[in-house]
């Protein structure tokens, strides 16, 4: 899998998910998926619950998809950024 991952274009986009815990609100948790350009139901990649802050995961998202960065980098890329 990490060979088709070094030799595939593609684009990034936001996904998120609802936590709920006892004693608090539910709230949403944003992360990032690395889809194929040509069909959207390809993901061949994806950093779940990055944040709460989905400007911040925007701003990474935009950054990806400027420098076509390839999906085999995302978790780094990821990783580097909230430090």
């Amino acid at each position: 899998m990490s060979e088709i991952l070094l030799n595939v274009t593609c684009r990034y986009r936001i996904c998120s998910e609802v936590m709920e815990s006892e004693g608090r609100s539910p709230y949403t948790l944003y992360g990032i998926e690395a889809i194929s350009e040509d069909d959207a139901s390809t993901v061949y990649n994806s950093v779940k619950r990055i944040s709460s802050d989905r400007i911040h995961v925007d701003r990474m998202i935009n950054k990806f998809n400027r420098f076509h960065l390839l999906p085999i980098h995302l978790t780094d890329a990821v990783e580097d950024m909230m430090v």
